[in-house]
């Protein structure tokens, strides 16, 4: 066995770096952590986690394998001036009792020297783990916090302070924002729209909690009915036409309705509103073909598990017990003042921008519900509660996946992708070819037409589509500098978008946003 000590440099080891994650959670904590959590955190989730986060991690390596890692920085609250913080160290069991996690130890502090304290967060009940850091020189210093582990519980706090958000939106000077819950799932969505609905009023369905159901001209003076309180929609699969969401999404965050005559021959008072609007459905509410400005509005939340244990006896709870809290909270926000909230959300958004390069529209709606978060706890008296901004922006857009040409170019390797057969020529089944695709599948040759119908089809410029592709070499340029090369297609010399395709490895990380 010869255990090397290094930085995490290539993809292999991220993969690898991910693994160790995985099983050493299931291996270390069963029994501890909550099994639904242990559950949902699968190994997909841990590569998207590791992608993300490559700096400040040293890993074991035996052999071509990874072993185990630390993790460490710059310690994630501000309680303690000037220190360092080791986030995690994990090994795989069959390597424990060699030495290797004091040796990843030694690295990480080597790599904190210029801090003047080092802290390490533990589980309380993982005994083994506080034996280890102690021998590595760690003393319990009283400081003790209680975390809520799982998506399941962020989304449902996001969800919860998005509603009491709603009212901070207009203070603080920013837009209306959009939070959507989809999913499959038996998740009980609508009881925790319920929830949300039950700070202001009653959370009946068509009584605060509106569907889908209603004209634009309805919608817009539902909208400015509720003014500053949140705007709930359930049901978002009653609209068909996903074309009709794009115009929904950037008329309901403009906060402002459209100018219309009347009978008399003037004009109508302009509906106005400034508010969160909260809604749920079975499908996601933007598409690889919403443009930029749509899905930078939104933050969509994928339901993949059961929120409460019994939905049944929330929803009847909720309905008996509305339109208390939200009432307090204001009093408490006019009391106070709003110097406090216009801090707290200036150093979220100046947080999320810097350290996870997140659009300024979903920082803007991600801090307004982390700082209504924080009010909200310390209201109740658990400020160590509140939502972490690492936990709200796994939920966020960063602005490469905002951006609408990357999202074109995904679609567009999709599209090649379910109409192979039209890129194959076949003498025993003629058909009318789009193009070429070669034998080794790294790339396909579209006929010009065809790529411009599929551009205009699902709302993409073919020109800015091209001039991206262009500038990230992802397509082949001929002598002439044109954007299109000849090729034969049925026979015919024919001008072609001659595009690379994603890898096999690449396309195994379509779903990620690094």
């Amino acid at each position: 066995m010869n255990i090397v000590i290094k930085k995490m440099e290539t993809d292999a080891e991220i993969k690898g770096k991910a693994y160790v994650h995985w099983k050493s959670w299931q291996e270390a904590y069963s029994g501890i952590v909550d099994q639904r959590y242990l559950d949902s955190l699968t190994l997909d989730k841990c590569e998207k986690i590791a992608f993300r986060r490559t700096d400040n991690v040293i890993i074991a390596k035996d052999g071509d394998s990874v072993i185990g890692f630390v993790g460490f920085g710059k310690y994630r609250n501000d309680e303690l001036e000037n220190a360092g913080e080791v986030f995690a160290v994990y090994i795989l069991s069959q390597y424990y009792g060699k030495g290797i996690g004091y040796r990843l130890m030694q690295a990480a502090l080597s790599e904190l020297a210029d801090y003047s304290k080092i802290a390490v967060w533990v589980l309380k009940e993982n005994t083994r783990a506080i034996r280890f850091y102690e021998r590595c020189g760690y003393r319990f210093d009283g400081r003790e916090q209680i975390i809520e582990l799982g998506s399941p519980v962020v989304a449902a706090r996001m969800v919860f302070a998005s509603s009491l958000a709603s009212v901070l939106v207009k203070p603080l000077g920013c837009n209306c924002f959009w939070v959507h819950l989809w999913g499959e799932t038996e998740s009980a969505k609508t009881v925790l729209a319920m929830t949300a609905a039950s700070i202001w009023g009653n959370p009946e369905i068509g009584d605060y909690i509106m569907t889908f159901n209603a004209t634009t001209v309805g919608m817009e003076k539902t909208a400015a009915f509720y003014n500053n309180l949140p705007y709930i929609l359930d049901e978002l699969q009653i609209i068909n036409d996903k074309r009709d969401l794009d115009n929904l999404i950037y008329m309901l965050t403009e906060g402002s309705g459209r100018s219309r005559g009347n009978k008399l021959g003037g004009l109508d008072a302009v509906p106005k509103w400034k508010n969160a609007v909260i809604t749920t459905g079975e499908r996601p509410i933007t598409t690889a073909r919403s443009g930029g400005g749509s899905v930078n509005r939104v933050i969509e939340i994928e339901c993949k598990e059961k929120f409460f244990d019994d939905p049944r006896h929330v929803a009847n709870t909720v309905k008996a017990n509305y339109g208390f809290f939200g009432k307090m909270f204001v009093q408490k926000l006019i009391k106070d003042g709003f110097g406090h909230a216009e801090e707290l959300f200036d150093s979220y958004q100046k947080k999320l921008i810097a350290d996870y390069d997140i659009m300024q529209k979903q920082a803007q709606s991600a801090a307004l519900i982390l700082t209504a978060d924080t009010l909200m706890c310390k209201m109740l008296g658990v400020e160590e509660t509140a939502l972490k901004t690492e936990e709200v922006a796994e939920f966020l857009k960063t602005k490469a996946s905002v951006s609408v040409n990357p999202r074109a170019y995904e679609y567009m390797c999709s599209f090649v992708a379910l109409n192979s057969t039209r890129f194959v020529y076949n003498p025993d089944k003629p058909i009318d070819q789009w193009g070429v695709l070669p034998g080794d599948k790294q790339s396909v040759y579209i006929a010009v037409p065809v790529f411009r119908k599929v551009c205009e089809e699902e709302g993409y410029n073919s020109q800015a589509l091209l001039s991206y592709l262009r500038d990230n070499h992802l397509i082949e340029i001929d002598k002439k500098g044109k954007n299109s090369v000849n090729k034969r297609v049925n026979g015919l010399g024919t001008r072609c978008v001659h595009l690379t395709l994603p890898s096999e490895d690449d396309a195994k990380y379509d779903d990620i946003d690094f």
